[in-house]
């Protein structure tokens, strides 16, 4: 055996159109390793920049997996063509270890590769000096996933295609797989059917290519990275197990056991497949998956809300979170007046299909529509307090929740509140906050295999319980700091985190002007993804708040306690806070551009105030002095009640001023 693979070693280096893409692949990496380094060790990039550079370097595993695809096929074709694997099937043992010596020759020729990007980013998180235990341990879950299992299909397939044996017909097939890997082929489709095939269709057909990660141009949460979930395992099985499955049947095994390992390898196949195409909650890289609540919400308008006259005052229950959120919970109502129509009226996302409501523990009636659900009450119910037990499963395309990361904010209905709300703004593409009118009183036991975050407080049981108007719960490659009274949960690996002193400096900025009140002890959560729409990105509860966690803690608050008409003229003033001597100018040139007849954004600007705004500045400038202006109006802004003048109103008064 050993002296076989040294024999079939020594036929790879010999061979040149093998050796030279394999030396060329590795040159290329490595000097594109050398320069990511080079830019760490000049830019002194600190931790929250490693996650960028990894993602960049992950890409390399699809030229890995071609590279051995490719040399596989060449390298199997050649013993083909030249009967070197009859040669070897002439005595026993080579027949049974044909090709473990191939896969042997590749274990070999990819150890290089793998040492060559373990050690790249092992290097660069000692160069940043960071040793976050999670993140190390799923770096190297990642690299053998992607750099070992991956490229061993690759073999595989290599070692199935060359098993064609007209050589015409079997390049053509593996260009065209290759392409198909590669993410090309959707594209062919879509050329020659002339765009007539659906894009949903298509994703679906090509989604079992799906075998390493995105590339740098796809947004990948640093919490969550890159998805090592079941569905991902059960789907690299399928390839394995279905490309054995050919290679059983082209083996020279004797019948009996070439038929058993054949027909155990096909279910194995089938299982793993319908495994890996089951749903699975995750956060879609791709653009028509992320944007599947926008077309949803498009073609199903919940626009028909009906607020409840009773409330949840307790939920008890079990949340498990591994490959998708399922729910058993217990809900306490408190009903002052009973339900005249006879049903009771909840709201939860519709990605979550209920199976089954009990009512004081009895089954009951209820119908499920899209977000809204609507229980019928039997005739001897009575106002009073009431349990409603609730069991429910599923997923939303922005919110994930699995056994590797968590992202269940506290205004998303993935609990059950109470009446029919509607859930999504078409004006901001987004979700709407939701709140418990009340604080309510949480029980919950929270399941999961990942590192997991929330506002209420862990008992010695496990459970998490607490008083609060919305539960947050986040999970992943997390960090918590305590910043003063302040516990700050963020994302070590994102480029906007934060280190504690300028946490501390945006908790200041908001206390020294007063424009909230963040309580005693809040729970500040500064991950990214907190976001309640395009425009908005911090959300108050009772006993926590969520922000985006860029240092823009101050702007953000007041963006989200200002009228809509006024956000835009605020969004606008903040050139005012960066560059004060040159905002003058950009007034004057804004104004101009505004006022050309041909200009596009004239009516959108007329619409949102914009113009009269900059009017007002202009003016105003030619008389005061930037600062004269522009301070009373961010104090305007950064002290807005409901009780506040009207803001053109005031602005008049202030440019008028003597």
């Amino acid at each position: 055996m050993n002296a076989t693979l040294k024999l079939e070693l020594k036929r790879f280096w010999r061979t040149p159109v093998l050796v030279i893409p394999y030396l060329a692949v590795i040159a290329y990496m490595g000097y594109s390793f050398f320069l990511d380094l080079q830019a760490f060790m000049l830019d002194q990039y600190t931790e929250s920049y490693i996650w960028t550079y990894i993602q960049g370097w992950f890409k390399f595993s699809s030229l890995t997996f071609i590279l051995l695809l490719y040399l596989s096929f060449v390298f199997y074709r050649e013993k083909i063509v030249r009967k070197l694997d009859e040669a070897i099937q002439t005595y026993r043992p080579g027949r049974y270890h044909m090709f473990l010596i191939t896969l042997g020759v590749f274990t070999v020729l990819l150890f290089p590769i793998f040492l060559l990007v373990t050690g790249t980013i092992l290097w660069a998180t000692y160069i940043l000096m960071y040793n976050h235990a999670i993140f190390l341990c799923y770096i190297l879950k990642l690299l053998a996933w992607y750099y070992l299992l991956t490229p061993l299909v690759a073999v595989l397939l290599g070692i199935l295609l060359a098993q064609i044996k007209q050589e015409n017909r079997a390049i053509t097939v593996l260009v065209f797989v290759i392409l198909v890997f590669l993410g090309k082929g959707q594209g062919l489709i879509m050329r020659v059917s002339s765009g007539t095939v659906s894009l949903e269709i298509l994703n679906l057909i090509f989604s079992p290519f799906n075998l390493f990660p995105k590339g740098t141009d796809v947004i990948v949460p640093p919490a969550a990275m890159y998805p090592l979930l079941v569905d991902q395992r059960c789907l690299l099985y399928a390839w394995m197990a279905g490309i054995l499955t050919f290679l059983v049947y082209c083996s020279p095994l004797c019948k009996k056991p070439k038929r058993f390992l054949q027909y155990s390898l096909a279910l194995l196949t089938v299982i793993c497949a319908i495994l890996s195409a089951l749903p699975v909650s995750y956060f879609p890289y791709d653009r028509f998956y992320r944007h599947q609540d926008d077309f949803y919400y498009a073609e199903n308008p919940h626009d028909r809300e009906r607020k409840a006259n009773f409330r949840i005052t307790k939920i008890v229950g079990d949340l498990d979170i591994y490959r998708l959120l399922k729910a058993d919970i217990s809900l306490t109502i408190c009903d002052m007046v009973g339900q005249s129509d006879g049903l009771l009226r909840f709201t939860l996302y519709h990605g979550y299909k209920l199976k089954q409501v009990l009512l004081d523990g009895s089954p009951i009636v209820f119908r499920q529509d899209g977000d809204f659900i609507s229980i019928n009450l039997p005739s001897d119910y009575e106002a009073g307090e009431h349990d409603i037990t609730m069991r429910y499963a599923g997923c939303s395309a922005n919110c994930y929740s699995n056994e590797q990361a968590i992202f269940l904010p506290g205004y998303f209905a993935y609990l059950p509140h109470t009446g029919h709300l509607s859930l999504y703004s078409p004006e901001t593409y987004g979700y709407k906050v939701l709140h418990y009118p009340e604080p309510v009183q949480f029980d919950l036991k929270i399941n999961t295999s990942c590192p997991t975050f929330t506002n209420l407080k862990r008992q010695a049981d496990g459970r998490y319980q607490g008083n609060s108007d919305g539960l947050t719960i986040l999970g992943g490659i997390l960090e918590s700091v305590k910043v003063g009274e302040v516990t700050v949960v963020d994302t070590p690996l994102a480029w906007h985190h934060m280190n504690p002193e300028m946490i501390a400096a945006d908790l200041n900025s908001v206390k020294d002007l007063g424009i909230a009140d963040l309580g005693d002890k809040p729970i500040l959560y500064t991950t990214k993804q907190v976001q309640r729409s395009l425009e908005e990105e911090f959300v108050m509860f009772t006993d926590h708040f969520l922000a985006n966690g860029e240092g823009k803690l101050k702007y953000n608050i007041t963006l989200a306690k200002l009228p809509d008409n006024y956000r835009v003229l605020y969004y606008h003033t903040q050139a005012y806070t960066s560059h004060p001597e040159d905002f003058p100018d950009y007034v004057s040139q804004s104004l101009q551009s505004l006022l050309e007849p041909d200009n596009p954004n004239r009516e959108w600007a007329e619409e949102e105030g914009l113009l009269d705004f900059y009017q007002q500045l202009d003016k105003a400038f030619q008389n005061h002095s930037v600062e004269e202006i522009m301070e009373p109006v961010m104090h305007y802004f950064f002290q807005y009640s409901s009780d506040s003048p009207d803001f053109m109103e005031f602005l008049d008064e202030l440019v008028n001023k003597n």
